[in-house]
């Protein structure tokens, strides 16, 4: 029964790491998201040639 349980501790554990590490890879891809769109939101904003196509 111990043993049972420490195995499924473990995969608890496991799956616990693996959630953190897919949140962690979420919240970093959003703020790199966040900032890109925020730079091409000043540069049309400057008057790139993208106003140009508008």
């Amino acid at each position: 029964e111990y043993a049972r349980r420490r195995q499924y501790d473990l995969s608890v554990q496991k799956r616990l790491k693996f959630l953190s590490e897919f949140v962690r890879i979420c919240s970093y891809f959003a703020t790199c998201w966040l900032v890109v769109s925020r730079g091409l939101e000043l540069m049309t904003v400057e008057g790139s040639p993208w106003t140009w196509i508008n």
